[in-house]
């Protein structure tokens, strides 16, 4: 590519060349005219901190920090080296007492299922279930199906009723768009 560019380089008549070189150096010399005229407008000069302009307070922007939260972020220092990671990641809404409740129901072998929809007919009905454990998804569950220790005994038209050896489940339609009900 290079042979290519200096064979059709060579090609060129003296006028032309004498030309090319006339329009890189009115090029160049406008180039290094412009740079100079900038650093001369641009030159930096000592100033006293009486020249510097100060900005009005804004507390609507930046509200006044008390000096014992600065002082004790100071003392944390959030960037030492030997800091580690926090053992449990942080989860907007998280509440410790809810999650060991869930905890405790799901040691105690209940499942948490939660009702999405049901079809009631003659002899029976369907329920559509999420929840169920080692099941990915909702999934249809029929009158007399089984959940682990539980028999569903009843599909009404917004819940169904789930029995086990000492324990009776009753699941309702969750549906929070409607007032009074979560």
């Amino acid at each position: 590519m290079l042979r290519r560019f200096l064979g059709r380089f060579a090609s060129w008549s003296p006028a032309d060349l004498a030309l090319l070189a006339l329009a890189v150096v009115l090029i160049g010399s406008a180039t290094v005219r412009v740079a100079l005229a900038a650093r001369a407008q641009t030159q930096l000069r000592d100033s006293t901190a009486s020249e510097v302009p100060r900005l009005p307070s804004r507390p609507d922007v930046l509200p006044e920090t008390p000096a014992e939260a600065v002082v004790g972020a100071v003392a944390t220092d959030p960037f030492r080296p030997d800091r580690t990671a926090p053992p449990l990641r942080y989860r907007p809404g998280y509440d410790p007492a809810e999650s060991a409740r869930r905890g405790q129901e799901r040691r105690s072998g209940i499942p948490q299922l939660r009702l999405r929809g049901t079809a009631v007919y003659d002899g029976g009905g369907l329920a559509v279930l999420e929840g169920v454990p080692a099941v990915r998804g909702a999934r249809v569950y029929g009158t007399g199906d089984t959940i682990g220790d539980f028999r569903l005994t009843l599909v009404d038209g917004d819940s169904v009723v789930f029995v086990g050896a000492d324990t009776t489940m009753v699941l309702k339609i969750l549906r929070p768009w409607e007032p009074g009900r979560r």
